[in-house]
C-alpha cells in the first residue's frame, strides 16, 4: 500500500513540474513574439503619467529613475504643511516615513495600453508608504481647537453705568456696552476627513510642490452634535432695563421730587445682531437712554386749572388779531407771585407788529384801530384765569356788552390803559396755552392742581332803561362731595345801553 501511494505521487508530481515547464516555455516565447511585435519598442505609451510627472516614451529603467528623483525631492526631503487654527504644523519626512514605490508604479505605467486599461494618469496614492498613525496623532493633537462642549451665551455689561437721574444727567455721559458672547456648540473634528484631505495633497505632491503651495489649509470638516440654547434676549433685556421716572411734584412741601432717566437697548436692532451672530461670536449692543416724558418744566404744567373758550366773528382783520394775541400770550410762563399783564405781554397793536385795522370800542364810539378784537383774548384769558382761581390785579369791563362773553365776565384793554392783569397765586409755576381755531378763542392755563376744590362763575344781571348792571361771584366747590364751599363776589360791571 505504501508503494502505491509513493508511486502516485511521483506520478502527479512529474505531471505538474511538467505543466510549469510547459507555461514558463509558452510564456517566454509569446513574451518574445510580443516584444517583437510591441510598435512602442518596449517603452511606456505615450501620454502615461504617474502623478503629473510624464513618463511617456520611457523604458522602464529611466522612468524608475525619474520616479526616484522626484520622490527624493520633494516626498523624502520637503515638509507638508498643514494649517490647523492656531498654528501650521509641519509633517516631517522623517516622521512620516512617506517614500514612494517607484518600481511598481513603473510596472503599472508599462502595463498601461499592453495588458491593463488603466487611465493613463496615474494617481501617487496607490503606491505612497506612510506612517499613517503618526499623521492621525497630528490631528489629534490639534483637534482641542475644533473639539468643543455645548456651552450657553454669556452677558457682561462693559463700562461704567452713569448716573441717571434727571438733575446730574449729563447729555455727553457715554452710555454702557452690552457684550453678548454666543455660546458654543458641541463639535468634534472629523478626522477622517482631515486625513483624506491630507493624503490627497500627498497624491498630488509633485504638482503642489511646482505650484509652491505643498501644503493642506482646510477648511477641515466639523461635525455638530448639539447646538447652544439661543439667547432670550427678552429676559436679558428685562434685566438691564431700567424704566424712566417723570419728575414729580411734592405738594406739601411745594418743590420737585426729580426723576431719572431710562436705560435700555434697542431690541430690534439687538435681535438681528443676534440673528447673524455665529457660534462663539461677541455681540456689542450699546445701551441707549430713554427720555421721561415729564421732567423740567413740564412737571409743573401737567394739570389744566383753568380753560375758557370764546367764539369769534368771521371778520378777518379782527381774527388776525386775535391770532396775534394769542400767539403772544402762548407758552408765557409765571412764577409764583408774578403778575402778567395783557398790555405788556402784547406790546403795541401796530401794523408793524402784524396787526390789522378791525372794529374796536373808543370810550362809547365804535372805531376802526389797529388790534380792533383783541378784548375778546383779554376777556378769555380772564375767565381762565378765574377758573384757575388765580388773583385779578386789575379789570374793566367794556362801555357796552360784547356778545362773545356774559355780562361782568369780559375785560377790556387799550394801549396806554386800561390793562388786564392777574398773579399767579398758586405756590407753583403756571404756563398760559392760547390759540385760534374751530371758530373760537381758547385759552388754557396749566400749572400744578394742589386744591380739594373747583370754581365756577355766578353772574347776577339787571336789565334797565338806563344800562345793565351785573355781579360776577366766585364759587368753590368741594371735589369730592361737590358742595358750595364759599361765594364771594369777584366783580361789578356797568354796561351802557
Amino acid at each position: 500500500m505504501e508503494y502505491k501511494l509513493r508511486k502516485a505521487v511521483r506520478h502527479w508530481g512529474n505531471l505538474l513540474l511538467r505543466g510549469c515547464l510547459i507555461t514558463l516555455v509558452a510564456f517566454l516565447i509569446i513574451g518574445s513574439l510580443y516584444a517583437g511585435l510591441d510598435p512602442q519598442d518596449n517603452l511606456i505609451h505615450p501620454g502615461v503619467r504617474v502623478g503629473g510627472i510624464d513618463l511617456g516614451g520611457m523604458s522602464m529603467e529611466r522612468a524608475y529613475k525619474e520616479l526616484k528623483y522626484a520622490s527624493e525631492e520633494v516626498l523624502e526631503r520637503s515638509e507638508l504643511w498643514v494649517d490647523f487654527p492656531e498654528s501650521a504644523v509641519p509633517l516631517e519626512p522623517g516622521n512620516t516615513k512617506v517614500t514612494l514605490d517607484c518600481g511598481r508604479a513603473v510596472w503599472d505605467a508599462w502595463t498601461v495600453g499592453r495588458f491593463s486599461r488603466r487611465d493613463p494618469e496615474l494617481r501617487l496614492q496607490p503606491y505612497l508608504q506612510l506612517d499613517e498613525q503618526y499623521i492621525r496623532d497630528q490631528i489629534d493633537l490639534y483637534a482641542e481647537h475644533y473639539d468643543t462642549d455645548v456651552t450657553a451665551a454669556t452677558v457682561r455689561m462693559d463700562g461704567q453705568k452713569p448716573d441717571l437721574e434727571i438733575e446730574n444727567q449729563d447729555p455727553n455721559n457715554k452710555p454702557q456696552t452690552l457684550e453678548l458672547t454666543m455660546g458654543l456648540p458641541t463639535t468634534r473634528l472629523d478626522r477622517e476627513d482631515a486625513l483624506a484631505q491630507i493624503l490627497a495633497v500627498y497624491d498630488s505632491a509633485f504638482a503642489a510642490m511646482e505650484a509652491g503651495h505643498y501644503r493642506v489649509s482646510g477648511p477641515f470638516r466639523v461635525d455638530i452634535l448639539e447646538e447652544p440654547e439661543i439667547p432670550d434676549l427678552q429676559a436679558i433685556y428685562d434685566q438691564f432695563y431700567i424704566a424712566p421716572a417723570d419728575d414729580s411734584i411734592d405738594l406739601e412741601n411745594h418743590c420737585v421730587i426729580p426723576g431719572a432717566w431710562g436705560y435700555h437697548f434697542d431690541m430690534e436692532k439687538a435681535q438681528n445682531q443676534v440673528n447673524n451672530a455665529k457660534f462663539g461670536e461677541t455681540v456689542y449692543i450699546p445701551m441707549v437712554f430713554q427720555e421721561p416724558e415729564i421732567y423740567g418744566d413740564k412737571v409743573y404744567f401737567r394739570d389744566v386749572l383753568g380753560y375758557c373758550e370764546t367764539q369769534h366773528t368771521d371778520d378777518a382783520n379782527r381774527n388776525n388779531n386775535l391770532r396775534r394775541a394769542c400767539e403772544s400770550m402762548n407758552g408765557v410762563i409765571l412764577q409764583p407771585g408774578e403778575v402778567f399783564s395783557y398790555n405788556d405781554t402784547l406790546g403795541p397793536r401796530t401794523k408793524e407788529n402784524g396787526y390789522l385795522r378791525a372794529g374796536a370800542y373808543s370810550g362809547w364810539e365804535l372805531v376802526q384801530s389797529y388790534g380792533g378784537g383783541i378784548c375778546q383774548g383779554s376777556s378769555t384769558v380772564y375767565c381762565a384765569a378765574l377758573y384757575a382761581d388765580m388773583e385779578i390785579v386789575h379789570r374793566k369791563n367794556h362801555g357796552f356788552r360784547v356778545g362773545y362773553m356774559e355780562p361782568g365776565l369780559d375785560a377790556t384793554v387799550n394801549w396806554g390803559g386800561p390793562d388786564f392783569q392777574f398773579r399767579n397765586s398758586s405756590h407753583f409755576p403756571i404756563k398760559i396755552a392760547a390759540e385760534v381755531s374751530d371758530g373760537c378763542v381758547k385759552v388754557t392755563i396749566l400749572g400744578t392742581e394742589d386744591r380739594d376744590y373747583y370754581i365756577e362763575m355766578e353772574t347776577e344781571v339787571q336789565w334797565g332803561s338806563s344800562g345793565t348792571y351785573a355781579k360776577s361771584y366766585r364759587c368753590k366747590y368741594d371735589k369730592a362731595t361737590g358742595e358750595l364751599i364759599s361765594r364771594e363776589l369777584e366783580a361789578r360791571s356797568n354796561y351802557a345801553s
